[in-house]
């Protein structure tokens, strides 16, 4: 049976999700880390913040959108242009094989490729062999746009702001082509483009590893690619690993070790699609992910409160069952465009252990852009 939340559950407000925290370690022994890479595509510069610059990398993207009754799916690739351009034609074959069958998308993935299974939002994540560092490319399901073509121009700007090419106009379709393979409404887009961290979104509006930097002949104080200011800053329980980000994760903690190991996670998306801004979706479909049973909106109570995020109302869920062998801890909140989620997942035990941890941590969440 799922734990009720801790007392004074209240009505939800703007959203933010939280992760994990060792809850046996003494309070008074954390540590300082500043995570690396700023997902705000709306914020401005931090002029108290000196950081050096990231410079810009000639980078492609293709990428593709299709229809499906309740969602809409993208798959997208991005990367430094040479990468991108070594596996293009594998990249576009690929996107021909995409059917839509029993709600879900399917494909055909090539021999030389790795499939990894679904995780968070993603449906799943394929690996393609070029160069020293896979590509990676992304498949992800979000709320279906009410207009799609609407939708379809929304995104493609998006991507296309990314690598720092003008959006289209409002009646333009220039580069956007039919993907008729997949027998529903569907796009491709080809773009090529200068991407530096900035850009760096979660799939939707896209999202890539982090080029690898080159040398830049652009003197500092004239830089156009000014530095950014990095997004999130808090205080470490002491056993907590951190680990690099990735293209999705801008948190990326690990908490116990071997079969006990749970996963601290924190990520951005876009506020504009329903399903990411509503708590009782958000809950469900963690409750899912631990073969819990869902909530309806009167017992949404018995699963979140109402929590101070970063200074912002944000909402704070708890699915603790001894019953379960996963659960999950996690908080949400909305700032500019996105909404953040932070969430600890893993063994029973090791999320129970880490309950207090977990909200002392996200309670030192700390962002650095307005």
């Amino acid at each position: 049976m799922i734990r009720p939340a801790l007392p004074s559950p209240v009505a939800l407000l703007p959203l933010a999700l939280l992760v994990v925290a060792i809850g046996c370690r003494p309070a008074d022994e954390i540590r300082t880390y500043t995570v690396p890479k700023d997902l705000s595509a709306a914020a401005p510069p931090a002029a108290a913040q000196p950081q050096s610059a990231q410079p810009a990398v000639p980078s492609r993207m293709i990428a593709a959108m299709v229809a499906g009754d309740q969602r809409a799916w993208f798959f997208k690739a991005m990367g430094p242009s040479e990468q991108v351009d070594a596996v293009a034609d594998d990249l576009h074959a690929f996107l021909k094989t995409i059917r839509y069958e029993d709600g879900r998308p399917t494909w055909e993935t090539p021999d030389s490729w790795t499939e990894q299974p679904s995780s968070g939002m993603r449906l799943s994540t394929l690996l393609i062999p070029a160069g020293e560092q896979p590509l990676e490319l992304s498949v992800i399901g979000l709320a279906l746009p009410d207009d799609w073509d609407a939708g379809v121009l929304d995104n493609v700007n998006r991507w296309r702001g990314q690598l720092s090419l003008d959006p289209l106009a409002a009646d333009s379709r220039d580069g956007i082509e039919p993907l008729e393979s997949a027998g529903r409404e569907a796009v491709v887009v080809d773009l090529v483009g200068e991407a530096n961290a900035a850009a760096m979104m979660p799939p939707m509006a896209g999202g890539m590893m982090s080029p690898p930097p080159r040398a830049s002949a652009t003197p500092p104080a004239t830089d156009p690619h000014p530095p950014q200011p990095r997004p999130l800053t808090y205080k470490l329980p002491n056993g907590w690993r951190e680990l690099p980000p990735t293209s999705m994760r801008v948190v990326n903690v690990r908490v116990g070790d071997g079969d006990a190991e749970a996963v601290v996670t924190g990520m951005p998306f876009p506020s504009s699609a329903p399903e990411i801004a509503d708590p009782l979706a958000n809950a469900n479909r963690w409750l899912g992910e631990n073969g819990m049973p869902p909530v309806d909106p009167d017992a949404l109570g018995e699963v979140t409160e109402e929590m101070k995020i970063a200074g912002a109302d944000g909402v704070y869920f708890e699915m603790l069952s001894d019953d379960h062998e996963d659960n999950t801890l996690a908080a949400m909140v909305e700032r500019g465009p996105m909404v953040w989620f932070f969430k600890l997942r893993g063994p029973a035990a090791t999320v129970g252990a880490n309950r207090d941890a977990f909200r002392a941590w996200v309670d030192s969440l700390r962002f650095n852009v307005p």
